[in-house]
């Protein structure tokens, strides 16, 4: 691409919205449930409750941060989550697939990583219509043979 034209955003960019947010609720909880398991007023059985509200805090930013916003920019394709933004070659790319939860799709790569998107909301709305030619055009778009 020249470096006039702009980035073909594939993903919904919502998704580093929601990150944020998740990263702004969940901190004051945080802080608050580490003040709570410190303090001595606590016995070992809240203190067990409050872990678990803490493992469940973690389950859900191990689901949000593995949802990245992709685009394509000439060979490359740009991943971008919260804090992060890596660029890969289209020729990494393993495999493109529908993941199990609707609009969602997985990029595999050759190095056995792999990323989740959803797709932008005018999309959504072709999946619902026709979803095997949507997926077909997304391979197209990153150049992927069909498997």
């Amino acid at each position: 691409m020249n470096k006039g034209e702009k980035e073909e955003l594939i993903s919904g960019g919502y998704i580093l919205f929601v990150q944020f947010l998740i990263l702004l609720v969940s901190i004051p909880f945080l802080i608050l449930i580490g003040y709570l398991m410190i303090s001595n007023g606590i016995e070992n059985d809240g203190r067990l409750f409050l872990s678990g509200i803490i493992l469940v805090i973690a389950l859900v930013w191990w689901y949000y941060l593995s949802y990245a916003q992709i685009s394509i920019d000439g060979e490359n394709v740009v991943i971008r989550k919260l804090w992060i933004r890596k660029v890969k070659l289209i020729s990494q790319i393993d495999s493109l697939d529908e993941a199990i939860l609707p609009f969602t799709y997985v990029l595999r790569f050759d190095k056995g990583s792999r990323v989740y998107f959803r797709l932008k909301p005018s999309d959504m709305f072709k999946e619902l219509s026709d979803s095997d030619n949507l997926l077909e055009s997304l391979r197209k778009k990153f150049q992927l043979k069909e498997l």
